[in-house]
């Protein structure tokens, strides 16, 4: 997320971290009030995706990176 996240100051790529919730983790923006409008964009502004492209990343790739790891562990 951070690697395709626009980048005007750096708050908003510096805001998203990790942190865990229960037995998972929840990974986004933290404290930065426009994180959604950038994401969304707004009636004077464009739409800047970077969320839900990392979604879709993770869900195509993240069974296949899971993958290979366990078979490197199993081999």
């Amino acid at each position: 997320m951070k690697g395709v996240v626009p980048v005007d100051t750096g708050k908003l790529r510096d805001s998203i971290e990790a942190q865990k919730v229960g037995t998972g983790y929840t990974v986004g923006p933290r404290g930065v009030d426009y994180a959604i409008y950038v994401e969304n964009g707004t009636s004077r502004s464009p739409a800047q995706p970077y969320v839900a492209p990392t979604i879709q990343w993770a869900r195509q790739e993240g069974p296949k990176r899971i993958a290979r790891r366990i078979e490197g562990e199993i081999s």
